[in-house]
């Protein structure tokens, strides 16, 4: 097994893994990969995360990071 080390920048935003799960990884990997980044950000925002996203990464479907 590997190991990765992942470098956020500054301005990006990881979101928890408690907020990925309340959502569901699976629909956020359809929205980040259609590049839907309205329809994350309001399920984001309904979650308590942050209410608007410019660009989303989604590593693995395990780590999310948004730029807001």
């Amino acid at each position: 097994m590997s190991n990765f080390i992942f470098v956020i920048p500054d301005d990006w935003t990881p979101i928890s893994q408690e907020v990925i799960d309340t959502i569901g990884a699976g629909q956020i990997d359809n929205w980040v990969k259609m590049g839907d980044f309205y329809s994350l950000g309001v399920a984001l925002r309904e979650a308590g995360g942050p209410e608007y996203i410019r660009d989303a990464v989604f590593f693995n479907t395990e780590i999310l990071a948004v730029l807001e």
